[in-house]
């Protein structure tokens, strides 16, 4: 969970390809670039596109990341929520 400011909170399910270290400092990464991506926009379109370049810039094509992103603006009730799964393109 990552609040964005005191109403709106960010809350990401993720799961990474494979076993080990390499597949641990992989999503230790991308929580990394979650953390600084969210705050950087609040276009769910634009940060899903950044993230998957992360991803696909450290994994060199050897795993993918599936993830659960939702957005809640707890005052209003407001529910944005995006499913990914982030694999290379060829």
């Amino acid at each position: 969970m990552i609040w964005l400011d005191d109403t709106n909170v960010a809350l990401c399910i993720a799961d990474v390809s494979g076993k080990g270290i390499s597949a641990a400092m992989l999503m230790s990464n991308f929580q990394a670039n979650l953390r600084v991506l969210v705050q950087y926009t609040p276009d769910l379109k634009v940060l899903i596109n950044l993230l998957n370049q992360k991803v696909i810039d450290n994994s060199n094509g050897e795993r993918f990341i599936t993830f659960l992103l939702v957005f809640t603006m707890l005052k209003q009730g407001d529910l944005n929520t995006s499913i990914v799964d982030i694999t290379l393109q060829y």
